[in-house]
C-alpha cells in the first residue's frame, strides 16, 4: 500500500541513521571482508571505527598516483606490437578514467573542473588518432568525431569494411577459373605424297619412308613449362698485339749493339790532339 502521510513525516532522519551506523558492532563489518582486506584489518587492532578502516583500505589499494604523473603516462602512452585500434582505444579509456576520478575528488571550483575535463578528453582524443594506423587514421581525420568513443565506434565500422573487403577479394579470386597449361596438339597426318619410282631395277619396292610426325611426337608430347636457361655467349675482348700497334721488328739491325769504331779514325783523333807534344806522339806511335 502507498504510504499516505504527508510529506514532511516521510523524510529520513539522518543523524538518527548515522546514530544506526555507529552502533553495527565493529565485528560485523570485518566479516564482511575477504581475502587480502580481511587478513589485512584482522592484524591491526587499533582499529575501533569503519572511518579507521576505511582509511586503511584506501592507503592501501587505492591508485596511489597523482595527477601529474596519470598526465605524463597519458602523453606516453602507445600502442603495442599486433595491438588493435580498438584495444588501444579502451586502455585510454581506463587511463582516462583514473584521470578523471582524480580531478573529481579534488575540492576546486565547478567551472574549472569541466575545463579540466573537457582538456583531458581532447587529448585522450588526440593520442588516439595519431596512433592509428595510415589508411584508417586518414578516414578518421575526415570524420572529424568529437570524443574518443565516437572516433572507436568509426574504427570498428572501417576494421569490419575492410575485412569485408579482404574476404570478397579472397573468395573472388577462389573461384576465377585459373588458366590451365598449354599442350600443343599434333594431329597424326598420314603423309600424302607419293614417292617417286626409283628407275634402279634393284630399288626394294617394300621400303617405308619414316613417319617424321610420329616421330616427334612421340619425343615431344608438351612444351616445356619452365622457362630454357639461355646463358649468352661471352664477348672476348681482343687487344692489338705490338707488332699491329709498332710494325714488324727490324732483326737486321741491333739497337743495342755498341758501333763498332773506325781505326784510323781513332788514330787520328789521338794524333791531332797531342800534335803539339812530340815526345807523347812517339809513344803513342810505339804502341801502334
Amino acid at each position: 500500500m502507498e504510504d499516505q502521510r504527508p510529506a514532511q513525516q516521510r523524510l529520513v532522519d539522518t543523524n538518527l541513521l548515522k546514530l544506526y551506523i555507529d552502533t553495527i558492532p565493529l565485528f560485523d563489518v570485518k566479516n564482511k571482508l575477504g581475502g587480502r582486506a580481511q587478513s589485512l584489518v584482522a592484524s591491526r587492532t587499533d582499529l575501533q571505527t569503519w572511518t579507521d578502516i576505511e582509511t586503511l583500505l584506501k592507503l592501501t589499494f587505492e591508485d596511489q598516483r597523482d595527477l601529474q604523473y596519470l598526465t605524463h603516462q597519458l602523453t606516453q602512452t602507445r600502442p603495442h606490437r599486433n595491438e588493435r585500434p580498438y584495444d588501444f582505444g579502451l586502455r585510454l579509456q581506463e587511463l582516462r578514467a583514473v584521470i578523471l576520478m582524480k580531478i573529481n575528488e579534488d575540492e576546486q571550483n565547478a567551472d574549472i573542473r569541466n575545463l579540466q575535463i573537457d582538456n583531458y578528453n581532447n587529448i585522450v582524443k588526440t593520442i588516439f588518432i595519431t596512433n592509428l594506423p595510415p589508411n584508417i587514421q586518414t578516414i578518421i581525420r575526415l570524420k572529424n568525431p568529437d570524443t574518443l568513443e565516437s572516433a572507436l565506434n568509426y574504427v570498428l565500422e572501417e576494421e569490419e569494411f575492410q575485412n569485408f573487403s579482404r574476404l570478397y577479394h579472397t573468395n573472388s579470386n577462389v573461384n576465377k577459373p585459373q588458366p590451365q597449361n598449354f599442350k600443343p596438339i599434333f594431329h597424326n597426318t598420314q603423309n600424302t605424297q607419293k614417292p617417286i619410282p626409283n628407275q634402279n631395277q634393284n630399288f626394294n619396292q617394300n621400303f617405308k619412308y619414316p613417319n617424321l610426325n610420329q616421330q616427334f611426337r612421340n619425343n615431344n608430347t608438351q612444351f616445356p613449362s619452365q622457362p630454357i636457361n639461355v646463358q649468352p655467349r661471352p664477348i672476348i675482348q681482343k687487344f692489338p698485339t705490338n707488332q699491329q700497334v709498332f710494325g714488324k721488328p727490324n732483326n737486321q739491325q741491333n739497337v743495342w749493339k755498341q758501333k763498332p769504331v773506325n781505326r784510323s779514325q781513332q788514330i787520328r783523333c789521338i794524333i791531332r790532339k797531342h800534335i803539339q807534344k812530340p815526345h807523347m806522339l812517339q809513344k803513342i806511335t810505339t804502341k801502334l
